[in-house]
């Protein structure tokens, strides 16, 4: 999530940019460490597709990436963080560096966990 009603995903995730209503995404849908996959998800965590505004999809280049805009804004979450490569003066700290220890956050699909 890249604003309240923003989400950037990659272009092969939404290959139909002209209709995207198909489309969801569900937060809060997570595998337990036995693997067993959550039976029941509350509908206002789920979030449709309302328009694809960007989709780049290049074998050449490897790009693939998408900017969606949801149905409605996502409630009780912020958006990401994104890396502006900015130097804080003061501290010189570069903003958006992860240190040794750090929690990272990492999305992926869930073929792995369904094998």
């Amino acid at each position: 999530m890249v604003a309240q009603d923003l989400i950037a995903t990659a272009s092969h995730c939404v290959p139909n940019k002209e209709n995207c209503a198909g489309y969801l995404w569900v937060f809060d849908y997570r595998v337990e460490r036995n693997r067993k996959l959550k039976d029941i998800v509350p509908a206002t965590d789920v979030y449709a597709c309302k328009e694809v505004l960007v989709s780049v999809l290049e074998k050449q280049s490897g790009a693939d990436y998408a900017l969606v805009r949801l149905d409605r804004a996502v409630v009780g979450r912020n958006p990401l963080a994104i890396h502006n490569g900015k130097v804080d003066k003061k501290s010189e700290l570069v903003e958006g560096i992860v240190v040794r220890g750090e929690d990272v956050t990492r999305i992926s699909h869930l073929a792995p966990y369904l094998e």
